[in-house]
């Protein structure tokens, strides 16, 4: 392990003894967030906090008496977050390259930490387009990051993927850059790109690869939020995509729904969380986009997201 280094990533500076590949190194200065090598003693008490019933998961979780959230996946790593939220103690498990430990820290284990550092992250990717930030929603499979890694091949850059944390800023929501680099299936990613793709398996379930991207198709700069599509795929359709605006009162549990980490729950988080949530839809347009799950076929889409994005107007 080398000497712990600073980042800017996700709008905020973070301080790890895992170097993080193509991020440069931040300028001296304070950190926000820490990650450190976590003590096994410490982690092994941790993790008997989590409950022996309920179904069965490869994510386990517990929220400890003195408030700090412990979170394992199963055989890849588990961490600590303490209360404060500034302070990230993290162990790599057997069946977890350098890669998906990173992966998964700087998304899983910091999504919580955000929480406690007044933020709300959202289960989204963004990309950047000529009218502003894209964001995309939604679960697990509908095709975020498929969606994503075409518009980034078409040269419209990857911001984010897998977390998007949107920072308020007068009338806008800024979202903040996240790692260069994005988690696809071995077949979409040869699709899109043209050829295998240089990755690394997430872990030993999955046929999914996390794929470094350079600056061509990664951007480090934040951009305001134009607008966030909520991703609902068809199966066996052919019909044109689907591009409906939600009333803000209909796009709150939307947002809410996608927001991450189940722990904190105190009223203060959640007082804090309802704030984001019904700042953030007056002023983003959300939208549901209803579209045929054909991988071939999505590529169709981003044309019509950009036409829906610049309604008739020069892009901004």
């Amino acid at each position: 392990m080398t000497a712990p280094l600073v980042y800017a990533l996700y709008g905020i500076r973070i301080r790890t003894p895992w170097p993080i590949p193509n991020v440069p190194v931040a300028a001296g200065g304070p950190w926000d967030v820490e990650f450190v090598e976590g003590e096994p003693e410490r982690l092994d008490r941790a993790a008997e906090f989590v409950a022996s019933s309920g179904p069965p998961s490869r994510a386990r979780a517990a929220l400890l008496p003195d408030g700090s959230t412990y979170r394992r996946w199963l055989n890849l790593y588990d961490l600590l977050v303490p209360p404060g939220g500034r302070r990230i103690e993290a162990r790599r498990l057997e069946d977890a390259s350098e890669e998906a430990f990173q992966a998964y820290l700087l998304v899983d284990g910091l999504s919580h930490a955000m929480i406690r550092l007044g933020l709300e992250p959202l289960h989204a990717t963004a990309v950047m387009t000529p009218a502003g930030a894209v964001a995309f929603l939604g679960e697990s499979g509908r095709g975020k990051s498929t969606l994503a890694a075409l518009f980034a091949a078409a040269g419209y850059p990857l911001l984010t993927d897998d977390m998007l944390i949107a920072r308020e800023e007068g009338d806008a929501f800024i979202a903040q850059p996240g790692p260069p680099r994005i988690k696809l299936y071995r077949d979409t990613a040869a699709l899109v790109f043209g050829g295998p793709a240089a990755g690394v398996p997430m872990n030993p379930a999955t046929d999914k690869l996390i794929i470094p991207l350079g600056e061509r198709l990664a951007t480090r700069k934040p951009g305001a939020l134009r607008a966030l599509y909520v991703l609902e795929p068809r199966r066996g359709s052919s019909a044109a995509p689907g591009i409906r605006r939600l009333r803000p009162a209909d796009a709150v549990p939307q947002i809410l729904a996608a927001t991450a980490a189940v722990w904190p729950r105190e009223p203060a988080r959640l007082r804090s969380q309802f704030a984001f949530v019904t700042s953030f839809v007056r002023r983003v347009p959300v939208k549901t986009l209803s579209f045929a799950h054909d991988e071939r076929g999505m590529s169709s889409l981003r044309d019509r997201l950009i036409a829906d994005l610049t309604d008739g107007q020069p892009p901004i």
